[in-house]
């Protein structure tokens, strides 16, 4: 009764419901066409190598984050709801230099952003399948180190040739991610 008082008092925060916000519908496409305008006009490309606008991007970050640093859990719903007018436009702002440094790098370094977040979409949906983490907020390596260990518990210990390879597969590719990660910061 007494956890069940606390949950009204405190309830968990609200997510994002898709069907009250929407996006507007100008495309990635429009806004780098028109980013790449922008910059084009004012003659800025020579300064922009994939180094430094990840510096500026990360210094956009941090600015968001600065808006967020000090505010409890409860000023930060779904909505914010209780911010006022003009510090959800300066967030607003902020978020759009982040996105803007991002659509830059990509079009610096010619990823198709888009696509790169569809693929990464498909990975992530195999790497954390709704069924096995719906609701945690577990690390990958502890639901897999336990989905792991009560696979081979039911197995006796003994994984199957398949299981295995399938194992050493993912290892390989955790270890090439991580890689990839480490050779982008440097």
């Amino acid at each position: 009764v007494a956890s069940l008082a606390a949950a009204i008092r405190h309830p968990p925060p609200r997510c994002c419901d898709s069907s009250q916000f929407s996006f507007s519908d100008t495309s990635l496409e429009t806004l780098r066409k028109d980013q790449r305008e922008f910059v084009d006009e004012r003659g800025w490309a020579q300064f922009h190598t994939s180094r430094s606008l990840a510096l500026a991007l990360m210094g956009e970050v941090g600015e968001v984050a600065e808006l967020l640093q000090w505010r409890s859990d409860d000023e930060c719903q779904a909505g914010l709801p209780d911010w006022s007018a003009q510090e959800k436009v300066r967030l607003g702002e902020e978020l759009a230099d982040v996105l803007s440094y991002v659509m830059r790098l990509s079009d610096v370094a010619e990823i198709d952003l888009p696509a790169a977040f569809v693929d990464k979409m498909t990975k992530n949906r195999d790497k954390y399948p709704a069924e096995q983490v719906y609701g945690s907020s577990a690390k990958y390596t502890e639901y897999r180190a336990k989905t792991r260990g009560e696979a081979a518990e039911r197995r006796d210990q003994t994984p199957s040739p398949d299981e295995r390879r399938a194992e050493e597969q993912e290892e390989k590719q955790e270890k090439q991610e991580k890689q990839e990660k480490q050779e982008k910061q440097e």
